[in-house]
């Protein structure tokens, strides 16, 4: 009988020692400066908040800054490098993508996946390397390095002198194929004004000018506000996990324990504020014009004041309902985690066809009535007094 037994023991320890080791904590790094020297080694993901940020070290998962300042990477990040605020400068590299938003980015290193980038100048360095897509909305582009696919968005001013492997395909007031570069794909550009080509220009494909400017012009803007509205969302559901991470896990496990509660939470206060609003529309219509300046004056600001509480509330709703989906899919990874792995669904909704924005908008109410009712601590049930003999 023992053989039975000590197989059965031996197969739950495989078992065990099968599953997959729970991924590292994220690390965290607050301050005017945060500096990650080149002996350090980040075996998770890096959340930095600051003024600026050095990374001279190692991060083995991905490094998500929030700067007003700048952020220069000159050791390498494994994952992805999601940045806002300030401008961003890689003289290391980056193993996955780069999403950023701020005043500038400057790549001078290696991205080894995309460059998704909202920023006034986007350049890439004669010694730069981009192994995907270069996807934009900026006031300039200057690409003097190597590109491994296509280069794709709007600029104002746009020079190429580098290599690109794919196509390029811009919208843009001037644009300029300089001496020297060298295009694997088609050129396709939309302009008021000729493409200017260089000397000693290869493209493999074609050149051509598209038309309907305008057209194009409301796309790139819906696509622009789309990407920027990605990243505000994306970065903001990380900051408030770190600022506050007690509230966000309540507002969750309201999503995931009492979804309808969230629902009605939601659109109470909802109708709150448009009551409030009414409230005051209606007292200002029948008083006396020098009473109604009196009104407005106390008003207004509590008024403003409610209305943009409730603004951020919708705004930061699916951020609760994105980390209670992705908590029941990765049930043992953390909170930040959790919301990136459901936050691409919502960030997605937009383009479903017609159920698309009447479900986001259900997301949003959810999540609004989900913080409103996290604001409270759960109480703990107090231990019953057992009475002494």
């Amino acid at each position: 009988m023992r053989s039975p037994r000590l197989a059965a023991a031996g197969l739950a320890l495989l078992a065990v020692a099968a599953q997959p080791a729970p991924p590292p904590a994220p690390t965290r790094a607050v301050g005017d400066l945060v500096l990650l020297t080149a002996d350090t080694v980040i075996p998770g993901d890096l959340y930095a908040v600051g003024n600026q940020v050095r990374m001279e070290g190692q991060v083995r998962g991905d490094m998500v800054a929030a700067v007003t300042r700048d952020v220069l990477v000159t050791g390498t990040i494994d994952g992805d490098a999601l940045v806002t605020g300030g401008s961003l400068v890689i003289e290391g590299t980056v193993g996955g993508s780069v999403r950023v938003l701020s005043g500038s980015v400057e790549v001078r290193g290696s991205v080894g996946g995309d460059v998704l980038a909202g920023a006034g100048r986007v350049s890439v360095g004669e010694d730069g390397s981009v192994g995907g897509d270069i996807i934009t909305a900026a006031f300039s582009l200057d690409m003097a390095g190597q590109v491994g696919r296509d280069i794709l968005g709007r600029v104002w001013q746009g020079v190429i002198s580098g290599e690109v492997g794919g196509n390029i395909e811009l919208d843009g007031r001037q644009l300029e194929l300089a001496d020297g570069a060298r295009v694997g794909g088609d050129v396709r550009y939309r302009s008021p004004s000729d493409l200017i080509i260089g000397d000693d220009v290869e493209v493999v494909g074609t050149v051509g000018r598209r038309s309907n400017v305008p057209a194009v012009r409301a796309r790139s803007v819906l696509l622009v506000t789309w990407v920027l509205g990605a990243l505000a969302f994306l970065v903001g559901g990380l900051l408030i996990h770190l600022a506050a991470p007690g509230w966000s896990g309540r507002a969750a496990d309201s999503v995931r324990r009492r979804p309808f509660m969230s629902v009605l939470a939601g659109l109470i206060a909802l109708l709150t504020v448009a009551a409030l609003l009414a409230a005051v529309g209606l007292v200002l219509l029948l008083s006396a014009p020098d009473l109604a300046v009196a009104i407005v004056a106390v008003s207004l600001p509590f008024t403003l004041g409610a209305v943009g509480i409730l603004g951020l509330g919708l705004a930061l709703g699916p951020v609760a309902v994105a980390t209670a989906v992705g908590g029941m899919v990765a049930r043992r990874a953390s909170p930040y985690t959790h919301f990136l792995v459901a936050a691409p669904l919502i960030v997605a909704m937009p383009f479903v066809p017609v159920v698309g924005w009447p479900v986001l908008a259900v997301v949003a109410i959810t999540g609004l009535g989900a913080w409103v009712r996290g604001v409270r601590p759960r109480r703990r049930p107090r231990p019953a007094e057992v009475a002494q003999p």
